[in-house]
């Protein structure tokens, strides 16, 4: 069997066919638009009628119980909303133990149909297989609350036409179209004495996971990835700090296990104070654990300024600063071939405002130059790290990984000067991602930036941290960049936790287009 609807609701459909996921955030228009794609399709290819139309009526029954639910334009419909809206087209999506997405792009359309009508046919009505419409590499995936599955097929888009699998029992993975047909093959000859319409047993489930995860002779399997920890505004020191620590450190090291580099966007101390230096030097020797390495650092304001602010000469107290192990220049990673620009944007303006004045850009400049006259980073992903934010706040235009409104303050005490040229000098430079933190809310900026020379642009991504500790009873946060050298091509996981301990979970996701780095 098989359906086939939009990629950007593939998401949607990962929850449909979980028994244990919670309803990801979707508007009510997207809601809307993807109800529609199921309740007019032609496309759902199935040897039995009365399941087609089971679909579409469910679709409908849906869309009619959507009609009486006021639609924002910008804001996510309630959870409780979204499970009683597909509670009906759950139960028609939900009983079958084998899950098949093909993905790819538009010229892969032959190769993918020739592979859909194989898995669609597997033995016993087991599979189903779920085709998302194509999608250019060229284009930017964002998705918020994303299941492991959509996340294991939106990080591979450099292997695309290829397959994701899930599993009933939650187990996914993505495989380029030629190993998954081989896959498909070996499950199909597996299946074969299965008895129509009984679900895989969880044994049986078991076998299949172990077929999907074998090497295949002679296929070339998952090129390896580079990974980032992004951490900020830790604000070592205080009560919420002290607490969450440990918390942290474990929830990572479980997740992810080691890292290839680990980057901490300022704001180290809650003040700058040697006990607070001691405490989170303690913090940092536990972190080093993931990495065998010193993180890259850079200063926030709290690092420098009593309660993080400075009004002439009042709150300025930067000794500290002198004995923290900050990165300066260019940080370089050989063997994840990284490149790390780090900035002081603490270093001029007063209250809570930052800046990268021109001589800092002039030094980065000089060093970078340097490197490119012996190649060093040609071929690097380059990053750039500061503590400011450089686009501003305006809650009703972010993206919403936590609740904009969360934030509560003055832009004007807190921005970044002159933000418009340090843009301008980075998109110039080939630095295609910005990492920064302050505003204690986890942040995703995709613009074109003008280039320094006043021609052509850039496509930049910025990406803001929340707070990794929860300072100020905030939820807690990190970033997971995963990088492949091999074909220039990374994404952005967006980690929250709501700060009372029910655990990570995965709030965004961004895949920008390949080769964008």
């Amino acid at each position: 069997m098989s359906l086939f609807f939009d990629l950007a609701s593939t998401n949607m459909v990962a929850y449909l066919i979980s028994k244990e996921l919670s309803p990801p955030r979707i508007k009510g228009e997207d809601l809307e638009h993807f109800l529609k794609s199921l309740a007019l399709s032609d496309r759902i290819v199935s040897d039995d009628p009365t399941w087609s139309s089971n679909i579409r009526w469910a679709a409908n029954e849906s869309l009619e119980k959507l009609q009486h639910i006021e639609l924002s334009r910008t804001d996510a419909l309630k959870s409780k909303e979204v499970r009683l809206l597909l509670h009906p087209l759950a139960q028609n999506l939900s009983h079958f133990s084998i899950y098949i997405f093909p993905i790819g792009e538009s010229q892969d359309s032959e190769l993918l149909d020739h592979f859909s009508h194989d898995a669609s046919h597997l033995p016993g009505h087991s599979a189903l297989v779920l085709t998302p419409a194509s999608q250019h590499r060229d284009t930017n995936a964002q998705i918020l609350d994303p299941s492991d599955a959509v996340k294991n097929g939106m990080k591979a888009r450099d292997q695309w036409p290829g397959a994701i699998f899930l599993l009933s029992n939650g187990n996914s993975t993505f495989l380029p179209v030629e190993e998954a047909h081989a896959k498909v093959a070996r499950i199909s000859d597996y299946l074969g004495w299965h008895p129509r319409y009984h679900p895989l047993d969880a044994a049986e489930l078991q076998r299949v996971w172990a077929t999907l995860s074998d090497r295949e002779p002679g296929v070339s399997r998952e090129r390896h990835r580079r990974r980032l920890l992004h951490l900020s505004d830790l604000h070592v020191g205080s009560k919420s700090a002290a607490q969450n620590q440990q918390y942290l450190q474990v929830s990572i090291a479980r997740q992810f296990g080691k890292v290839d580099e680990i980057i901490i966007s300022g704001d180290l101390y809650d003040q700058p104070l040697k006990k607070h230096r001691q405490s989170y030097e303690r913090f940092i020797n536990q972190m080093e654990l993931l990495t065998n390495k010193k993180p890259v650092v850079v200063p926030g304001n709290h690092d420098q300024r009593i309660f993080g602010n400075r009004f002439l000469t009042l709150g300025n107290w930067a000794r500290p600063l002198v004995h923290l192990d900050w990165s300066r220049g260019i940080h370089r990673n050989p063997d994840a071939k990284m490149a790390f620009f780090c900035f002081d944007s603490c270093r001029h303006e007063d209250l809570a405002r930052g800046r990268v004045g021109r001589e800092q850009l002039i030094e980065m400049a000089t060093k970078f130059d340097t490197a490119n006259l012996r190649d060093e980073i040609a071929d690097y992903l380059r990053i750039a790290v500061l503590h400011h934010h450089p686009y501003a706040y305006i809650p009703e235009r972010e993206i919403n990984i936590l609740d904009p409104r969360g934030w509560r303050g003055r832009e004007q005490f807190v921005e970044m000067r002159e933000a418009d040229e340090f843009l301008s000098w980075c998109a110039g430079r080939g630095i295609g991602l910005i990492l920064h933190g302050h505003k204690h809310i986890p942040r995703l900026v995709v613009d074109e930036v003008p280039m320094g020379d006043g021609f052509g642009r850039r496509q930049v991504t910025t990406v803001g941290c929340g707070t990794s500790l929860g300072a100020n009873g905030s939820p807690l946060s990190f970033n997971i960049i995963e990088w492949s050298p091999d074909t220039q091509s990374w994404s952005v996981d967006f980690q929250i936790d709501r700060g009372d301990g029910q655990g990570f979970r995965s709030a965004a996701f961004q895949a920008p287009p390949v080769g964008a780095a």
